[in-house]
């Protein structure tokens, strides 16, 4: 139910999500998150979901870098004159 709510706030909204799209360093925390969690988890399986969680947002980090990268070099070359 709370994630549900989360979803419809506002402060999910679109233009507050582009920020976290090119943010690496919020992807790598949360990786950093789920790994220290599969860390403390004891069932069987968790720590493994847990793991792989934590490789999706690594995942997302490095996206973001290449999204970061891109918008940067398209910025560049959109001010370079070249027009």
């Amino acid at each position: 139910m709370a994630a549900q709510q989360d979803l419809e706030g506002d402060h999910l909204g679109k233009a507050s999500l582009m920020p976290l799209l090119y943010n690496a360093q919020y992807w790598r925390d949360r990786a950093e998150e789920a790994r220290v969690i599969a860390s403390t988890m004891v069932t069987s399986g968790g720590p493994r979901v847990m793991l792989e969680v934590a490789e999706n947002y690594d995942r997302m980090a490095r996206l973001a870098e290449r999204m970061h990268a891109s918008d940067l070099t398209a910025h560049s070359t959109r001010g370079s004159g070249s027009e």
